[in-house]
């Protein structure tokens, strides 16, 4: 099988990508944040994962379907190692932004006041592009 970084992902599986990606923003901030319980992180954070949870297990089965299709019988292996990376790269750059918390919090503000249906244009300009990712050229 090919590598991660050598698999490209259709536009559906993109915008899935950008809302998992999305998702891992909010977890790190929801666990790296516990110290400013006034923020209140990891109550949004269940908030975020109660109202999307149906838009957010179609975006799993989406794209657990590319993995499926890339890597086979490893198509689980190979989806928790790319949310691992997605989480491992939010960290990083929550340890690069001087009062991370602080500056995390309009993020949840805005996904909260998203409307039904809003999620993925809203992922699409909130989230840096993955190392990986890339739309096939088709």
């Amino acid at each position: 099988m090919t590598s991660a970084n050598a698999v490209c992902y259709s536009p559906r599986e993109y915008r899935a990508s950008q809302v998992r990606q999305l998702q891992a923003e909010l977890m790190v901030a929801a666990l790296s944040c516990s110290r400013h319980p006034q923020l209140e992180f990891p109550h949004k954070y269940n908030a975020f994962v109660r109202r999307f949870g149906p838009d957010l297990k179609e975006n799993a089965e989406v794209l657990r379907g590319h993995f499926g299709r890339h890597y086979g019988t490893r198509r689980e292996a190979a989806f928790d190692a790319f949310i691992t990376r997605l989480a491992n790269e939010a960290s990083s750059r929550a340890m690069a932004v001087e009062d991370y918390c602080r500056a995390s919090a309009p993020l949840f503000d805005k996904v909260l006041a998203l409307g039904t249906g809003d999620l993925e244009s809203f992922a699409a300009g909130a989230v840096a592009k993955a190392r990986g990712v890339e739309v096939c050229a088709r």
